[in-house]
């Protein structure tokens, strides 16, 4: 069977999620999928884990790396790898809703104009708890202004046409974080972009670090591609989360 749909995973230490994600994977009401994970050199159980689903199912691929080649690299090499015209990122420790596949294909299928379609998502807690619901904004024009912020989409909750990934040369591999905000803002002016208005994945909040280089990083990307007004408000913006951070 050609597969419809391409998944793009990559597990590093990921033993304690692996299973749910994966089993979130197979349980879907769309099948017409291939999922290709590349294991980034982990030095827990998470290679015997995929062997192991790898063996249950066909349509999963593996790759593995010797060295730490990080996401936006090990992204990529799977882009190239896969036999469909569209690619859905998913992360190893986030988890599928049942009907995720088939609303997002359906979604492009019905829409050719779009070129990526997020959703919204349950945020869960390390230990599979309930957060909250979010939803990102909806429509193209919304999408684009909500870019000024910020991502406007929910990276492993996001659908994209092959083309789009392709034509932009894919992720940015120089980047250590933040790598989907970089891609948003390169086809913002060339392609369209939609969120459906449902939670379509739970996605796991885990404790972050380093939150000061997150916001430097975002700050780059943004001075990378905003002009004028829109780089003062960038300015702006990092000194209200800057100051906000130092006051926690």
């Amino acid at each position: 069977m050609v597969p419809e749909v391409s998944i793009i995973m990559s597990a590093f230490n990921e033993e304690n999620f692996l299973d749910k994600s994966l089993q979130s994977v197979l349980h879907q009401t769309f099948d017409k999928w291939e999922l290709l994970i590349t294991d980034d050199c982990s030095s827990d159980s998470s290679w015997k884990i995929l062997q192991r689903y790898r063996n249950l199912d066909k349509r999963i691929r593996l790759f593995s790396n010797k060295i730490n080649k990080g996401l936006a690299k090990n992204l990529n090499m799977m882009i190239k790898e896969t036999n469909s015209q569209i690619i859905v990122r998913f992360d190893c420790d986030d988890l599928m809703h049942k009907e995720r596949l088939q609303k997002q294909f359906q979604f492009l299928a019905k829409n050719e104009d779009i070129s990526v379609v997020g959703s919204g998502a349950n945020l869960i807690d390390s230990e599979g708890g309930f957060i909250k619901t979010v939803l990102m904004p909806e429509t193209d024009d919304l999408i684009k202004k909500y870019l000024i912020k910020g991502p406007a989409f929910i990276h492993p909750a996001t659908m994209m046409r092959k083309s789009f990934l392709e034509n932009l040369n894919g992720y940015d591999e120089n980047l250590k974080k933040a790598q989907d905000y970089d891609l948003w803002l390169r086809g913002r002016s060339k392609y369209e972009y939609a969120n459906i208005q449902e939670p379509l994945i739970s996605y796991r909040v885990r404790l972050k670090t380093n939150n000061l280089l997150s916001i430097r990083n975002s700050l780059l990307i943004r001075f990378k591609h905003f002009d004028g007004m829109e780089k003062l408000k960038t300015l702006f913006w990092f000194i209200k989360e800057t100051l906000a951070y130092l006051k926690k």
